[in-house]
């Protein structure tokens, strides 16, 4: 190390005696006088500096390695805190996660419940208003589900609920909208879909049903069909339970007709399914 400190030792100025000043000394210039401070330079060496520091004498290496060591305490337990701080903020993130899907999801089935259904689809009915595109409602309804329960128990018609859901979820585009809204009622919206179009759709899913076989827990299998009302939508409708309304009077009718079938909305439709 280096130190510096600045030094007069030639101080020809005023504060002098008579005897140095400028004016006794005409041979002397005034830059020479003026320049009488000197930079002295003291070099010292490491070993010397390392002696009289407190870190290199043993008290003061003890408490350095202990202040070091408490440090190193502190960042573990900081980083310790962080650590759990995250891991319960994502468990709670995933508890949220949980619970939102179950208060979306039916239980049994895996579909949308009733109110996210209603909710998910009242967001479609806007958008084909707004765009005018064609949107297609269906009501599906499994036949003779009351004769299934009182004959297999509810456990197998359970079975006979979840195979239905989930034939109509593969059966079904991405695009498509499906929800439970009852014990054996399932609702469908067809976005961007055309009556034609939607005709075929609700014929597939009803052959598709009609041949499943469900396995049954004491051996064999059990066949069900289900019955199908189809409603479009309208200028005339003004909010979703309104299409809805239609495709269960369509449903209604197909009921009425001998079930495992598909029944388009008609004005007649409305009509016989008030009598």
């Amino acid at each position: 190390m280096f130190r510096y400190q600045s030094i007069e030792p030639l101080n020809l100025l005023d504060n002098q005696p008579a005897h140095f000043r400028i004016d006794h000394h005409p041979l002397i210039s005034e830059e020479s006088f003026a320049n009488t401070n000197w930079k002295l330079v003291i070099f010292v060496p490491r070993e010397l500096i390392n002696s009289h520091s407190f870190l290199y004498q043993p008290l003061g290496q003890i408490l350095a390695a202990i202040f070091i060591l408490f440090l190193a305490v502190i960042a573990l337990l900081g980083a310790s805190i962080t650590v759990q701080q995250k891991i319960r903020k994502q468990k709670d993130q995933q508890q949220l996660a949980i619970l939102a899907h179950q208060a979306c999801i039916d239980a049994l089935t895996g579909t949308n419940n009733r109110r996210n259904f209603y909710e998910l689809g009242a967001k479609e009915f806007k958008q084909a208003q707004r765009q005018q595109t064609p949107l297609a409602a269906l009501m599906l309804d499994a036949d003779y589900f009351k004769k299934v329960n009182d004959t297999y128990a509810h456990a197998v018609g359970d079975l006979v609920l979840i195979d239905l859901a989930q034939t109509l979820i593969s059966t079904l585009r991405e695009v498509d909208l499906l929800g439970r809204v009852g014990g054996e009622e399932f609702a469908v919206l067809l976005p961007h879909t055309a009556l034609d179009k939607a005709l075929e759709v609700a014929e597939r899913l009803r052959e598709a049903l009609a041949a499943r076989k469900v396995p049954l827990p004491e051996g064999g299998t059990l066949s069900f069909t289900v019955s199908i009302g189809l409603a479009m939508l309208t200028p005339e409708d003004k909010n979703l339970d309104k299409l809805f309304q239609k495709a269960d009077l369509a449903l209604y009718q197909a009921k009425e007709q001998g079930r495992n079938r598909v029944i388009g909305y008609q004005e007649e439709t409305a009509q016989l399914s008030h009598k």
